[in-house]
Order: structure tokens, then C-alpha cells, then sequence
């Protein structure tokens, strides 16, 4: 399944490697990394599943990222299947946990 149109009821298929995902949208961020400030960039690792492997990526911070939450773009260095609003990304510095954060739904880009 590609995406869900709510409104006029259709479910949208396509072929698996259309799945594939790069970019991430987080929502309650909660950082336990070095301070972020918007604008910057970080790279990490990031395990969208429990039983995958964490993947190469690149953090993009909203404002306002902290302990207390925030919201970030999550750019994959190559796409990634099963990536659902939801599911928590978990972000590393090798074996150090940075962070993480709810994958969240994307707004529908019109085509």
C-alpha cells in the first residue's frame, strides 16, 4: 500500500520498491544526545525496527529540540521499506543512544 485517500476512500497500491522510504518525519523528539540547534545537520544511525539494523541517516532538527520534545526530519542515505506513522526511530552514535522519536504521517502531496 502506498497511502490512504480518507476522503475519497481509495487505498493506493503500487510495486514494492516504491515502499521505500528516505524521508522521516519525528514528532516528540526526545534528545539525550549534545545540544541541537535548527538548521543543523547530524549524522546518525537510525533503527526504524527492533529486529533491523540501525541504518546510515542524516538528522535535520526542527526548533525547539530538546528533552522535553520537538520535531525533526529523518533523511535515509538509501530507502527504506515498512517505515509507518507510529513506529519509534531510535537514533545512535555507534552503540551510544541519542535519542529518538514517533514517526509521524507526512501531509499528502498532491500528485
Amino acid at each position: 500500500m502506498l497511502r490512504i485517500e480518507a476522503a475519497t476512500r481509495r487505498v493506493v497500491v503500487g510495486p514494492r520498491n516504491a515502499l521505500g522510504e528516505t524521508r522521516i518525519a519525528l514528532a516528540e523528539l526526545n534528545w539525550l544526545g549534545p545540544p541541537l540547534r535548527a538548521g543543523e545537520s547530524l549524522p546518525v544511525a537510525a533503527k526504524l525496527r527492533s529486529a533491523q539494523p540501525p541504518v546510515p541517516a542524516t538528522l535535520h532538527p526542527g526548533a525547539a529540540v530538546g528533552s522535553a520534545g520537538g520535531d525533526a526530519d529523518l533523511v535515509l542515505a538509501a530507502p527504506s521499506g515498512g517505515v509507518a506513522p507510529g513506529q519509534a526511530a531510535v537514533l545512535y552514535d555507534g552503540e551510544r543512544v541519542l535519542g529518538g522519536g514517533w514517526i509521524r504521517r507526512r501531509e499528502a502531496v498532491a500528485a
